[in-house]
């Protein structure tokens, strides 16, 4: 029975992301927010093709698909897997990278070189930053960023 308790008590460690190993370890809310900054470009992309067609097109803002906003909450803010719960630290992460992208897009709409250099500057500034940030929390990414 003791032996039976023991091994559903690991199951669900093992489940939940909880470990018996060192600290470094980080939860899977932790680790799905971090994924977000592995290709931090990639949603630079995505911010930059939405304005640019809601340029081309003025029927897509009227829709709200030209809106880069509400391209950034869907996969950032929003970003989440089933029956995993967002720790203030995830949330925050997530929040912090949102709002970069959020002030990216509103210097791509204005359309001010100068205003428009700055937040992308901010961008990676702040992208670097979290990035730093989930690799002290125990997060480990496959490929160099520079420093």
């Amino acid at each position: 029975m003791k032996l039976r308790a023991t091994v559903v008590a690991i199951i669900l460690l093992l489940m939940t992301g909880c470990s018996f190993g060192s600290s470094s370890k980080v939860g899977s809310d932790i680790s799905l927010a971090c994924t977000l900054l592995t290709d931090p470009d990639e949603y630079r992309v995505g911010v930059l093709m939405i304005v640019g067609a809601s340029r081309n097109n003025p029927e897509l803002e009227k829709s709200g698909k030209g809106n880069p906003y509400n391209y950034i909450n869907n996969v950032v803010r929003d970003f989440s897997y089933p029956g995993v719960t967002d720790s203030l630290e995830a949330t925050d992460i997530k929040n912090r990278f949102a709002e970069a992208l959020d002030t990216f897009a509103a210097g791509l709409i204005l359309d001010i070189d100068e205003i428009k250099l700055q937040t992308s500057s901010n961008l990676d500034e702040v992208a670097l930053e979290l990035r730093n940030r989930c690799v002290t929390l125990g997060f480990e990414y496959s490929e160099k960023w520079p420093k």
